[in-house]
């Protein structure tokens, strides 16, 4: 992955757990990883990893929550 993405920089996010920048006893992402594993292990190409699943993501949350969101 190339350039910036707002995700990486959101404090509050378990984002960086998920990537290996970070580690907490009571975040386990092995599940979650283990799905993205098991997909291309399937051959399945829609995304390789969590990374590309998040960063690839084209739409806005807040377009898609619109009304609903607190900020």
């Amino acid at each position: 992955m190339t350039g910036f993405h707002p995700v990486k920089a959101y404090p509050y996010s378990s984002y960086a757990y998920y990537l290996g920048g970070k580690n907490a006893q009571w975040i386990n992402p092995s599940f979650v990883l283990g799905f993205f594993k098991e997909r291309a292990r399937m051959g399945l190409r829609d995304h390789f990893s969590y990374e590309a699943f998040v960063e690839d993501f084209s739409i806005d949350s807040a377009e898609m929550v619109g009304e609903l969101a607190l900020e």
